[in-house]
């Protein structure tokens, strides 16, 4: 998820094309939507996500 997020920020600085910040924009918010969700699980199962 770090890395999509650097990729966009790189994207931006560099002024890379509209379409590819979107679709950098959309990756990242997916995979953290997902991270989020996966944390929430863990939380209410009452288990670490990294299985510590």
């Amino acid at each position: 998820m770090e890395r999509l997020f650097q990729e966009w920020v790189v994207a931006e600085r560099r002024k890379a094309p509209t379409a590819i910040q979107t679709e950098l924009q959309a990756a990242y918010e997916r995979a953290n939507a997902t991270y989020c969700e996966a944390m929430a699980r863990a939380d209410h199962e009452g288990e670490p996500l990294d299985g510590a």
